[in-house]
């Protein structure tokens, strides 16, 4: 079993970043058996209109910066063949 979360995300005047935790987890046992985290930070002007309207742009955005990450700590835990939803 895979748990995922946010770590935190913060997204202020030209600046938005976004930390992933992902944790590999015996679901017989419970024990943990691997965890791992990934972060990214990207530069936008346009990251505070992202959350105008009804905050379509802002979910596009994120979803952007979390696939990479995604990817990234599925293969720290050794999972890189397993497919993930294309980033478009």
């Amino acid at each position: 079993m895979i748990e995922l979360g946010v770590g935190r995300y913060r997204i202020f005047e030209g600046q938005t970043s976004l930390q992933l935790m992902l944790k590999l987890i015996d679901p017989a046992s419970g024990h943990v058996l691997a965890r791992t985290h990934s972060e990214s930070f990207r530069v936008d002007d346009a990251a505070l209109a992202s959350l105008e309207q009804d905050g379509v742009a802002f979910r596009q955005l994120i979803g952007n910066m979390a696939a990479p990450l995604l990817r990234q700590s599925l293969g720290d835990l050794g999972l890189r063949d397993l497919p993930v939803a294309d980033e478009s």
